[in-house]
């Protein structure tokens, strides 16, 4: 629950919903019972476009062998961080827990590695 204000001016407690994240990080909320928007951010690693990663096929294929952009985070998905960041979001991960790392002119979407044991997140791989 995050606070809000309603037309008069008083703090609630509403539930905002994740909607989107872009590129550089920054995840908007929205609340629909007040229609306001509340942004935060997650971590944003660029490679600087010098990544000397080569590989056939897609990105998701060549996961195994990309450095993390922090120790302990696995890739949960290779592009997409405005589907991705929210679904983690209404999973239950928090913000900083969540890596955007851009390879290149991929945007992939990494996690903390703990959210893939016991039982996992919604989706990703074990």
């Amino acid at each position: 629950m995050k606070q809000c204000r309603n037309t008069w001016g008083q703090f609630q407690a509403h539930e905002f919903i994740c909607e989107d994240a872009d590129a550089y990080g920054t995840v908007t909320y929205h609340c629909y019972e007040c229609d306001q928007e509340y942004h935060d951010e997650v971590s944003v690693v660029d490679d600087g476009g010098d990544s000397t990663l080569s590989f056939k096929g897609s990105l998701w294929d060549a996961r195994e062998h990309i450095e993390p952009p922090y120790d302990g985070m696995l890739m949960f998905a290779d592009s997409c961080p405005g589907t991705n960041v929210p679904h983690l979001v209404e999973c239950g991960v928090p913000l900083d827990e969540i890596t955007i790392y851009r390879i290149g002119w991929y945007e992939s979407v990494w996690v903390d590695d703990k959210h893939f044991k016991k039982g996992g997140i919604c989706g990703g791989y074990a």
